[in-house]
């Protein structure tokens, strides 16, 4: 489903503050993964993979996290927001990790090592949607395949099916979220 851009988030949310109740995707920090805060916002809202440096080199550089809004439910109807982040809570009793929902793995064990529950991530990755997103050409980490993960699949040669992939993650949070956590799908 299409989505709409919103502003970076800027500074610390507040007590009561309805930015406190908006769902959070995380994706993984660094350049050594597929997405990255710098190319999220081309495949989450737009359905397109671009590289983090040709994001870059068309001038849409980093950004700390980013706001957007995406239809949900019957026929579209309705806007539900999403904060798209790099940086996770401070640490792991942050009251922000009831609202964090999916985390793209970058595929490595160190990446978690400050998430709640980091010694049993299939009971971690019951709480949030976990995605590893790779090429089809590529191998998944062993350890990714022990974990409650859902791998996406990019094919190098098909790229017009790249939005099919983002609808494909878009479908499978929607239905973890009205499985888990409804309260995220309230707009």
């Amino acid at each position: 489903p299409p989505a709409q851009a919103g502003g970076s988030r800027k500074g610390k949310g507040r007590e009561g503050n309805p930015n406190d109740r908006i769902p959070i995707i995380l994706v993984p920090p660094g350049f050594d993964t597929l997405l990255n805060i710098h190319n999220a916002r081309a495949f989450l809202m737009d359905g397109a993979y671009k590289s983090w440096e040709e994001c870059q080199a068309e001038g849409k550089g980093r950004t700390d996290a980013f706001y957007f809004k995406r239809e949900i439910g019957p026929a579209h109807r309705r806007h539900k927001k999403f904060l798209v982040q790099d940086r996770i809570p401070s640490s792991p009793k942050h009251r922000d990790w009831q609202r964090v929902v999916a985390v793209f793995s970058n595929g490595k064990k160190w990446q978690f090592k400050k998430y709640p529950d980091h010694d049993n991530l299939v009971k971690t990755f019951s709480n949030m949607r976990a995605y590893h997103l790779r090429f089809g050409t590529e191998d998944v980490p062993d350890f990714v395949k022990q974990w409650n993960v859902r791998v996406l699949t990019l094919d190098k040669n098909k790229r017009y099916q790249d939005r099919n992939v983002a609808m494909d993650f878009w479908a499978d949070l929607d239905k973890f979220l009205s499985a888990k956590n409804p309260e995220h799908l309230d707009v």
